[in-house]
């Protein structure tokens, strides 16, 4: 019986150390199977580096690694790892996220985040990457420029699955 399950193929070993980290960030066990010829669910994947993760793991580590296509920014726990696409960040997460941080209170990048936080609530907005949706900047900074300001990490990876 198989106990695990293949959730993404990344073309580079650079995007699958990527994927392992997220999802590392997230508490969740997995592993990267060495580059094979790859059939995922019913598409031919090409040549690629499997991150698979146990069964009962699927759900999450399909949700933590979810925004990872299209994002840039990563929110980072206090050891530095990722574990949250900035951009689909919501207000909630973002003060959870907030509550962690070890940064002494009124800090830049607490200050930052905690303003964005309460720029989503004003905006009536649900997630950070639907204030910048127009490309048009908010309060004078872009999406990168705010990212930076809350201490994000900037990565991009090719992720299929």
């Amino acid at each position: 019986m198989n106990d695990t399950t293949p959730i993404a193929v990344l073309s580079s070993p650079q995007g699958a150390d990527e994927a392992v980290e997220l999802l590392h960030g997230n508490g969740i066990k997995c592993a990267v199977a060495d580059p094979v010829l790859t059939t995922f669910g019913s598409n031919q994947m090409g040549s690629g580096y499997t991150v698979i993760v146990a069964n009962e793991d699927k759900k999450r580590a399909k949700e933590a690694l979810e925004g990872m296509l299209a994002a840039k920014w990563f929110l980072r726990t206090s050891s530095g790892q990722r574990y949250h696409a900035f951009e689909t960040a919501t207000a909630d997460e973002i003060r959870e996220h907030l509550a962690e941080e070890h940064e002494p209170p009124g800090g830049w990048s607490s200050t930052d985040i905690g303003h964005l936080a309460d720029l989503l609530d004003q905006h009536r907005h649900s997630y950070v990457g639907k204030l910048f949706k127009h490309g048009h900047p908010l309060e004078g900074r872009t999406l990168d420029e705010w990212a930076v300001a809350c201490g994000c990490e900037h990565v991009h990876t090719d992720v299929r699955g």
